[in-house]
């Protein structure tokens, strides 16, 4: 089987199990506990496929991170495990955005994130009592990886960063609101 072959297979087993998760949890089913590591991983074995490079590693170290997230967030007494997990995970991929060139400084990208992060955060702030402060630093590393992935899009457009851009601005989405979901 060739790498593209694997990688398009791999890219429709993640479509299905996160469809998957979303259907089963609509209607009242519980297999979260399998379906969404199952998503993490699956995404771990693309970028395993990808081409060997200081990025590549990065990238799945900062997965590996977010799959302990993942999991430790199925958990009720997991979530500053899974907090501690998602950031050292997203500041691994600030890492590997910052490996390829640099620190980039696209100040509208950084505005529309902080604009859409006040936002979202003066609507669930009271929510969050003791845990604020994490919870801060927790969205900071979310706006800082979100900022340079987004920004390799606007300085080079070509594919993997179309994806790469893609990816962040899903993750960015789904790990701001994470933590009002869960308390």
């Amino acid at each position: 089987m060739n790498t593209i072959f694997k990688v398009n297979f791999l890219v429709r087993l993640i479509i299905l199990t996160v469809l998957g998760y979303i259907y089963t949890s609509t209607i009242g089913h519980d297999y979260r506990f399998i379906l969404k590591p199952l998503a993490t991983l699956f995404v771990i074995l693309v970028a395993v496929l990808s081409e060997n490079s200081t990025y590549k590693k990065h990238i799945i170290i900062g997965l590996v991170f977010c799959l302990v997230g993942d999991v430790a967030l199925l958990y009720t007494k997991g979530f500053i495990l899974g907090l501690i997990a998602f950031l050292i995970g997203h500041i691994i991929f600030l890492k590997a955005f910052m490996s390829l060139y640099g620190f980039l400084k696209n100040t509208i990208v950084l505005i529309c994130l902080i604009i859409y992060a006040i936002l979202f955060f003066s609507f669930t702030y009271k929510d969050f009592d003791v845990l604020l402060l994490p919870i801060v630093f927790y969205m900071l590393g979310i706006i800082l990886m979100a900022w340079q992935g987004i920004s390799l899009l606007a300085l080079k457009k070509s594919s993997p960063f179309i994806y790469v851009c893609c990816a962040v601005i899903l993750l960015s989405l789904i790990h701001i609101s994470e933590p009002t979901r869960l308390l």
